[in-house]
């Protein structure tokens, strides 16, 4: 069996044997805005049968919930605090209902009508503090499929409603699956839409839009049926919104560590930890460019030597592609200069070793003291 990774491109990721089972961890770095979806396929081929493709979805950021709504804290049929619902037509109410649910001990559900209505489900007004505030909600639908469906509507600051993607916002993952059909009588015909059937509680997140970020928000679940067959209806449940948040210096550092450990949570790999013991904490490894798993591997001076009359080298390990300062003081205490000439050296390709010889040294120079730091 064959895992093949593409990111962007199309990478054979590793083979197993037989009713072998294996795991292995990877990283990849992707760019993109805090909050928006990146997407890893895996494609599963044995041989030369494909088991078709799987998608990942990886959301930019590390979330914060910010708000929470699981429709448990009511006694059926009521609905929580702030939250109300509308009928036009012959729409059927919101109600909890403790049939089926995501979570205990409720959920909240619209019986689908056998003719023209419209239900809706409406939240209360929530805070938006970011451009990157995400909705979350797991549901489960039985709706006529292409004529009866449910959709996802946003109101910014008290403004006129709106279709999620109408007003900027994006599916994560679970978006809308059909359209329904024109001159059905559905007062949503026309409109993308959820529709069909759903097995079991399936995900949806939204990414909301950048406008809402500095306003309240209110959303509107709505269901909209024919004048025709009619099935169960629709339930949501386990709703949250979050925010993100992406810091721009761990990520190089991190991709560096699971390069070096394997992992980035795993001890002594955090940025104030010597794995290696070489005195070099795993920071100053990583803006070094050395081998943090190795103690032998670290900046050093190897050895200061007498080259010949007021000539004095000195070598050290280094990097390809690093620059070096070369730093000289009369007392380690004393002020260090970087006044020698041609004092600050770049490592070129298959260097493993460098060396810097100090023509400066006179009769009278009592001690000298050398220092070779990473250079920017």
């Amino acid at each position: 069996l064959t895992l093949v990774f593409s990111f962007p491109k199309v990478t054979t990721y590793f083979r197993t044997r037989p009713a072998t089972p294996v795991s292995r961890p990877f990283m990849f770095t992707a760019t993109g805005t805090c909050g928006a979806a990146s997407y890893a396929v895996l494609q599963v081929q044995d041989g030369a049968t494909s088991y078709g493709l799987l998608t990942n979805t990886f959301t930019f950021g590390a979330p914060s919930v910010t708000y929470t709504q699981y429709f448990d804290s009511v006694t059926v049929p009521a609905l929580p605090a702030g939250w109300t619902t509308t009928t036009s037509g012959i729409g059927v109410a919101w109600v909890t209902s403790t049939a089926t649910r995501d979570t205990l001990s409720n959920s909240v559900f619209a019986s689908e009508a056998d003719d023209i209505g419209l239900s809706y489900l409406i939240s209360p007004a929530i805070p938006i503090t970011t451009t990157s505030a995400q909705l979350d909600f797991r549901h489960k639908y039985s709706l006529e499929s292409g004529y009866d469906g449910g959709v996802l509507d946003i109101s910014i600051g008290g403004g006129v409603w709106q279709d999620i993607l109408a007003a900027g916002g994006s599916f994560i993952s679970g978006g809308y699956t059909d359209v329904i059909t024109s001159g059905s009588g559905d007062p949503l015909a026309d409109r993308q839409a959820w529709s069909g059937t759903s097995i079991s509680f399936t995900g949806c997140s939204v990414l909301l839009p950048a406008s809402a970020s500095g306003h309240t928000v209110q959303f509107r679940w709505g269901l909209g049926s024919d004048n025709s067959t009619s099935q169960l209806g629709w339930y949501l449940d386990t709703l949250s919104i979050s925010i993100r948040s992406c810091p721009d210096a761990p990520a190089p550092f991190q991709a560096w560590q699971f390069r070096s450990f394997g992992t980035i949570t795993g001890a002594n790999t955090s940025a104030s930890a010597d794995w290696d013991h070489d005195g070099l904490s795993n920071t100053n490894e990583f803006l070094c460019g050395t081998l943090a798993t190795n103690p032998a591997s670290r900046l050093n001076i190897e050895g200061v030597s007498f080259v010949s009359s007021n000539r004095y080298g000195l070598t050290w390990q280094c990097v390809t592609g690093k620059s070096y300062q070369i730093a000289y003081a009369g007392a380690v205490a004393g002020t260090w200069l970087t006044n020698l000439p041609a004092s600050r050296v770049t490592a070129a390709a298959g260097m493993s070793m460098m060396s810097y010889t100090d023509t400066t040294v006179t009769a009278s120079t009592s001690n000298r003291f050398y220092r070779v730091q990473l250079s920017p």
